[in-house]
C-alpha cells in the first residue's frame, strides 16, 4: 500500500513538471510573437472602391 502512495506522489510530481514545461513553452511562444512583427502584414493593402459611375 505504502508503494502505490509513492507511486501515486511521484506520477503526481511528474504531471505538475510536465504541465508547468507546457505552459512555460506557450509562454515563452507568445511573448516571441509580440516581439517581432507577423510577416506580410506591409504587403496587405486594402481594396480600392470601384464607383459606377
Amino acid at each position: 500500500m505504502r508503494w502505490l502512495v509513492i507511486f501515486l506522489l511521484v506520477s503526481l510530481a511528474g504531471l505538475l513538471v510536465a504541465a508547468g514545461g507546457i505552459l512555460y513553452h506557450i509562454a515563452m511562444k507568445h511573448r516571441e510573437l509580440r516581439r517581432t512583427p507577423a510577416e506580410g502584414l506591409d504587403a496587405v493593402e486594402e481594396p480600392e472602391i470601384e464607383s459606377e459611375i
